[in-house]
């Protein structure tokens, strides 16, 4: 079984100012929602399901207006994503865009 040494220590991460990506977004979500076939609320105040938007094609002002309705509705369902195909490279690059990435110190 893994068990944690209560002696072991790790550096401190570096200083980081978050620039939160909604705050540049337009409030029509019109980047964001061109595409979709679908827009569903699944409950009143939480939760939207997405067809016909590709995560991958968005750029940054549809990324911008992603963080915006994550930020509004706490829950989105993007279905038919096509991200399988896409590279690790092109999903880190589109998840970059949201700030910088956590990195677990360990793992078990």
């Amino acid at each position: 079984m893994p068990t944690w040494d209560l002696e072991e220590r790790f550096s401190q991460w570096p200083e980081y100012k978050h620039d939160d990506r909604g705050k540049y977004a337009d409030p029509s979500l019109k980047n964001l929602l061109k595409g979709a076939a679908k827009v569903q609320n699944l409950q009143v105040e939480i939760g939207t399901e997405i067809d016909g938007v590709q995560l991958s094609a968005l750029d940054a002002k549809g990324l911008d207006e992603l963080a915006l309705f994550a930020a509004q509705r706490g829950l989105l369902v993007f279905r038919n994503q096509d991200l399988k195909d896409k590279s690790p490279e092109k999903i880190l690059d589109t998840v970059r865009h949201f700030g910088r990435l956590h990195v677990h110190s360990i793992i078990i």
